[in-house]
């Protein structure tokens, strides 16, 4: 039910390489940045490493403003190509991997380029992506005959109508519009154009376009911004997201973060590909590693350094501030806010001087820095990866293109061999590789017409998408439980609206979990989403219309919120060909002397309310455990049953299936057939299990093991559990299958009860969210969560088990 996912990875190509001396290397060839040659070399290495992109930054201004020209003139990177140019050119000489550029949304117009990034998509088959920025560098605006560099939320406002005007004019032509009909003379079908005729406060643009729809529908959207305003613009329309962060814990909560923006805007997590800068030193050994980077940090020439610091502080005058003092107060700067952030922050962290913090971001630039071994580096992505921080990876080399490629031949490698990283590209468009869907035409528009109406409500469209995405998912029913019938949606738990605000954290554990509440069309839902966001709950929606929406229309199939359940249980009956007694048969049976033995699977407070006359309580996957102490004889004839049937089919051929000698058959509708046969049931605890005896445990330990034949369920132990638990971007529940005696006697802290392994057939009453995982607890012999976990994975769920000695081992140092 979750994606296999890999790492992903871009190369980002800069002429010399990242390292600020980079240039002064003797394996860097003079004057890269206008070497078409060397930009191929570079791409061709990383398309060789199966890299998802490469990526090419951009400045429209050479000289930063009033840099002195004794910085100016020992800078090695100041020309370079035109990064669209550049990327037409390498689409010829690549085949399969992205090619990502930047451009201003400041300094250019939507026309022009959604013009060009169309084009440059149909000339690399649907390989390019857009980095949308906002231009921090302000000497730009004297070269476009601007008086000043607008301020950074104007540029954001700005940006934000650009890219929503240029997906308009990629939308501007049906994908088939041009039809070429020679024999009707037709060229173009008109109802495949599409005006824009759109007005905003800063563009008007009439359209359409005169290039067709790229091959993407849209060229992949990149987004660098890490403020609050680049933030909002992201979570609005980026689908990869490149970002700054020294430290795995920093990276953790942007990613936290931004992902809980996305919800807002009708999107789920898997839609934004989040990928931290890392500047990788590499080498086979760390002492080789160590001495390549010594090697560079040498070349630093004090003035570039000096110069490096005070523009990624925002061009702050440190040209009077002795080297081996501290950083000064820093003032406010309209320049790039998130940069400034990393590396105001590492300064003072660190206790640095000014040159020892131009040394430490002489390479990184604030971006996360290792210098290590091939299994150094990959430890170190793999815990990105694995911990909350990163969907994948901007790679820096130091140089090029030595930097690359020892990336490519000993990293890549390393992390295909742990399994994080693809093998062969997966598709042949840039979206394909990064598992990102292709636009429907106009969708974007719709989508921000629909977040603009609410941000907490989704209509039934997005609801069926969002069901059949595979991400994690929670619906709730919030109608009384006697008005749940034939009309909820899949795979719903059903939690009245009173019981809403007390039970949501029991039910769905994690807050950031996309969740949908479904009411009878009366509103309780928006007034529940409303109150419980102030909650920390983020990605709450309502379903527009409710439950009468959703049916409306003739949908066929609607389940009831256990009907999964049914579904499953008949199909295993099916399948099986589990043996089925009548309650007119079992009652002969009984009326002849029968030596016959009733087990009813329900929990004991289903079982108090009413039952079929002695019959013993045996909630579900305490059955193996306790049938040798129940069932007297070898010849003893054993009927399972509930209320219906999906309990009683599971218990019935879990008994089979263990390969007990009995005959076992399971009650056709419980005690519901009893009841309309006009039978009287029992009421009260006549008849219960009782502690397993040593032959009974005996019994069960040999039986179990042919149940789960075939079964391989990862082993965890308690601190692993209460990692899952606390991982933020993952849904766990710890489900304990022992009795409610037992949980209450001990219990692993943060673990809930689940009488008797009660998910069998009816899971979604309490695993809330689709495509979560699922911890079962046990004891040591494991009977019962070997009886659950055998069904569970049938179902579809992601199963660890958990056996833990309750009577000994410390449960504080269990947690």
């Amino acid at each position: 039910m979750t994606e296999d996912r890999k790492i992903r990875l871009g190369a980002f190509v800069r002429g010399p390489g990242h390292h600020v001396a980079a240039w002064r290397h003797p394996d860097v060839p003079a004057n890269p940045g206008l070497s078409f040659q060397h930009y191929a070399d570079a791409a061709r290495t990383a398309e060789r490493g199966l890299f998802d992109m490469v990526f090419l930054a951009d400045s429209l201004s050479a000289r930063n403003g009033e840099q002195p020209i004794e910085t100016f003139e020992r800078t090695g990177h100041v020309v370079h190509f035109e990064p669209l140019t550049l990327l037409s050119a390498l689409s010829t000489v690549t085949q399969r991997i992205g090619l990502v550029a930047t451009a201003s949304t400041t300094y250019w117009e939507p026309f022009h380029l959604a013009r060009l990034f169309a084009s440059v998509d149909h000339l690399s088959g649907g390989r390019t992506g857009w980095n949308v920025v906002t231009s921090a560098d302000a000497p730009a605006a004297a070269n476009f005959s601007r008086d000043q560099h607008p301020v950074h939320a104007d540029r954001y406002d700005r940006a934000e109508e650009f890219v929503a005007v240029a997906q308009k004019l990629w939308d501007s032509w049906d994908d088939d519009a041009f039809v070429a009909d020679k024999a009707s003379g037709i060229a173009i079908d008109r109802h495949g154009i599409h005006a824009l005729d759109h007005v905003g406060r800063h563009f008007r643009v009439k359209g359409p376009l005169n290039v067709a729809r790229p091959p993407q529908g849209h060229p992949v959207i990149v987004q660098a911004g890490s403020s609050d305003a680049g933030q909002h613009l992201a979570a609005r329309t980026a689908e990869v997201v490149f970002t700054a962060h020294p430290t795995i814990e920093s990276a953790r909560g942007f990613y936290s973060e931004l992902k809980g923006r996305l919800g807002s805007f009708g999107r789920y997590a898997n839609s934004l590909k989040i990928m931290p800068g890392v500047f990788p030193v590499v080498a086979p050994t760390r002492a080789e590693a160590e001495d390549k980077f010594d090697a560079i940090q040498r070349l630093v020439d004090p003035v570039v350094g000096v110069a490096l610091v005070s523009g990624l502080l925002g061009g702050v005058d440190l040209s009077g501030y002795p080297l081996d003092g501290p950083l000064p107060e820093l003032g406010s700067s309209d320049a790039v806010k998130s940069r400034l952030k990393v590396v105001s922050e590492l300064a003072a962290s660190r206790n640095l001087t000014i040159r020892q913090l131009y040394l430490a971001v002489a390479g990184a630039r604030g971006h996360f820095q290792i210098v290590g071994t091939p299994k150094d580096v990959a430890d170190m992505m793999e815990e990105w990866f694995t911990g909350g921080a990163a969907d994948g990876f901007n790679v820096m080399p130091p140089i090029l293109p030595t930097g690359l490629t020892d990336f490519v031949d000993l990293v890549i490698p390393e992390l295909q061999r742990r399994g994080l990283f693809r093998t062969a590209y997966e598709g042949s468009t840039l979206r394909e590789n990064l598992g990102l869907a292709r636009p429907v035409r106009g969708a974007a528009e719709q989508q921000r017409e629909e977040s603009i109406m609410s941000d907490t409500t989704i209509d039934s469209t997005t609801f069926r998408q969002w069901l059949a995405d595979g991400e994690e998912l929670a619906v709730l029913d919030i109608r009384d439980s006697a008005a749940v019938g034939y009309a909820s949606p899949l795979f719903a738990t059903n939690l009245p609206a009173d019981q809403v605000e007390a039970e949501i954290d029991r039910f769905i554990p994690r807050k950031a979990v996309r969740t949908v509440l479904a009411d009878d069309g009366s509103c309780v839902a928006e007034q529940l989403v409303e109150r419980l966001s102030g909650h920390g709950r983020s990605q709450l929606f309502a379903l527009a219309g409710g439950i009468p929406e959703w049916t409306k229309g003739g949908v066929d199939g609607l389940p009831t919120f256990d009907t999964p359940g049914v579904d499953f249980s008949l199909a295993i009956r099916d399948e099986k060909g589990t043996p089925v007694i009548t309650v007119d048969e079992l009652e002969a049976l009984k009326g002849q002397g029968a030596d016959v033995v009733i087990l009813d699977s329900r929990t004991v407070a289903e079982f108090d309310k009413d039952h079929v006359p002695g019959a013993i309580s045996v909630p579900g996957a305490e059955l193996v455990l306790r049938f040798a102490d129940l069932v007297p004889s070898p010849e003893t004839q054993v009927v399972v049953s509930c209320a219906g049937l999906p309990r009683a089919i599971i218990g019935a051929q879990t008994l089979i299936d263990a390969g007990v000698p009995n005959k076992v058959a399971y009650l056709h509708d419980g005690t519901k057939a009893w009841r309309e046969a006009g039978l009287e049931l029992e009421t009260g605890r006549t008849a219960a299990y009782g502690p397993a005896s040593e032959d009974a445990k005996r019994f069960a330990g040999e039986h179990i093991a042919k149940l789960a034949e075939g079964d391989g369920f990862p082993r965890i132990d308690a601190a692993t559990a209460a990692a899952w638990a606390r991982d933020d971007k993952r849904t766990t529940y710890l489900l304990d299958v022992r009795t409610p005696e037992e949980f209450a006697e001990a219990h692993i802290p943060g673990s809930t009860t689940s009488e008797g392994g009660q998910l069998l057939g009816v899971a979604y009453r309490t695993i809330a969210v689709r495509g979560a995982r699922i911890v079962l607890i046990d004891d040591l012999l494991g009977v019962r969560a070997a009886t659950t976990a055998h069904w569970l994975q049938r179902r579809g769920f992601e199963i660890a088990i958990l056996l833990h000695d309750f009577q000994s081992a410390s449960l504080v140092e269990a947690a």
